[in-house]
């Protein structure tokens, strides 16, 4: 017999936008990261790219790619091909790119693709959860309204966030905070930011929560195949706590 689990990541997995990997870590605790994954206003990936955080705005330095004309680096980097005379203005009305000199593109002109790399390279700790995208204020400047912008795509979306997180009206952010952006207002490109898994698939539940769905196969018990697989705990105590959460969830007799 075969029985599909829903699993609700709040109990169970975290995923770190600084990597593919999942990170499973207990309820309530924080994920670890490397030494790598410092603080940096100045964040590089590669050799075509860097990010930075600038007066209250990201800011992107695309470094043009050999033999690359601003069309061609407008269909790579951005969500506005056709409005490559922006990336001629940025560089100073140049002619042509010129490689090894970085074009500062404002972070609304970008794709999907390196919208994610930015937020990747600033934010390293940020991290999709089954509440929402959990944000963790790094810089100096950082606002409510930035932070509904950015991952929202309006910063008129801002009071929902200061609600979902308990601030008062104009109460400011300090360095430090953690700030969970809903589900229900955070835009598709944060969401898709999912790593895969060869083993689970992830649906939004009617209640706006994320949730992990596993099939569980003949032979195969909860408590092994599920709760010490996925969540980690070892200890008989931790381990039938989680698997009853789990029954209970699917509407299962312990």
């Amino acid at each position: 017999m075969r029985c599909t689990f829903h699993i609700l990541l709040l109990f169970i997995i975290q995923f770190s936008c600084a990597g593919s990997a999942p990170l499973y870590v207990a309820p309530g605790s924080n994920p670890a990261y490397s030494a790598g994954q410092r603080k940096s206003q100045y964040s590089r990936e590669g050799r075509d790219f860097r990010s930075r955080f600038k007066q209250g705005k990201i800011i992107v330095d695309i470094y043009p790619r050999r033999g690359e004309g601003y069309i061609d680096l407008a269909v790579r980097i951005s969500n506005q091909p056709k409005q490559w005379q922006k990336l001629k203005k940025w560089n100073g009305n140049l002619k042509f790119p010129r490689r090894g000199r970085p074009i500062a593109v404002p972070f609304d002109y970008l794709n999907i693709t390196y919208r994610l790399k930015a937020i990747k390279s600033l934010f390293p700790r940020d991290a999709y959860t089954s509440k929402g995208w959990k944000h963790y204020v790094t810089y100096a400047g950082e606002t409510m309204w930035f932070i509904a912008a950015t991952f929202t795509g309006d910063g008129a979306n801002y009071p929902a966030i200061q609600k979902a997180n308990g601030f008062k009206k104009r109460q400011p952010l300090s360095i430090g905070n953690v700030i969970i952006i809903p589900l229900n207002i955070l835009s598709d490109e944060f969401s898709r930011a999912l790593p895969s898994h060869p083993d689970l698939s992830f649906e939004k539940g009617k209640d706006g929560k994320l949730y992990a769905i596993y099939q569980l196969k003949k032979g195969e018990a909860l408590y092994s195949a599920v709760v010490v697989r996925f969540t980690g705990r070892v200890e008989a105590a931790d381990v039938n706590e989680m698997a009853k959460k789990i029954m209970r969830l699917n509407g299962f007799r312990d």
